[in-house]
């Protein structure tokens, strides 16, 4: 579960980047406050299409593989958004980043269902999500702060884009630890 928690933040801290700073983001590329609550909505009803999907997709390949997907979407996302200037092209990414950023919320949950203690299921995932939750302020915070001493976004998204990364790291350590014991125990 500590394993979990700080994927989650790295994963959170990657997706608060964008939802904090979106539609600001958006306003000054396409010079339209319009196109950035546009985007963010997009953002928002894909989402609940990916909560939906990722959970079907993770019923069939498993939770750990499938949060993996749904954070790489995530984290190509946050990278690519500073090099687009077109409200179409945002638009269309906003569209893939909310569908992936929803899927790794119902991948979480049931990661945790999954490698938690099931007698202490209820502590585990209070604990995770509310790791999660301050990863996604400290998303939003650092991206501002970023956004204030370089004037630019793009440090905002590349803070995003490096948690990602992160966060894809403990993922694939979990993969590798849950692996060898399931190696040991079949030995």
């Amino acid at each position: 579960v500590p394993a979990l928690a700080a994927a989650a933040f790295l994963c959170c801290l990657c997706m608060g980047v964008p939802l904090v700073h979106l539609t600001g983001f958006i306003a000054a590329v396409c010079g339209s406050a319009e196109a950035g609550t546009q985007s963010l909505l997009l953002a928002m009803m894909c989402g609940a299409v990916g909560r939906i999907a990722f959970g079907m997709i993770a019923d069939r390949i498993g939770a750990l593989p499938t949060y993996a997907i749904a954070s790489a979407i995530q984290t190509v996302c946050v990278v690519i958004y500073p090099l687009l200037d077109g409200e179409a092209s945002i638009m269309a990414l906003s569209a893939v980043f909310g569908f992936g950023f929803a899927g790794n919320m119902t991948c979480l949950i049931l990661c945790v269902r999954e490698y938690a203690d099931p007698r202490h299921f209820g502590r585990s995932l209070g604990l995770v999500m509310l790791v999660a939750w301050a990863g996604m302020g400290a998303g939003g915070y650092l991206g501002g702060l970023a956004y204030d001493l370089y004037g630019s976004y793009a440090p905002s998204f590349f803070i995003a884009f490096a948690a990602g990364v992160g966060n894809l790291a403990v993922l694939g350590s979990i993969a590798m630890l849950v692996r060898r014991a399931r190696e040991a125990f079949a030995a």
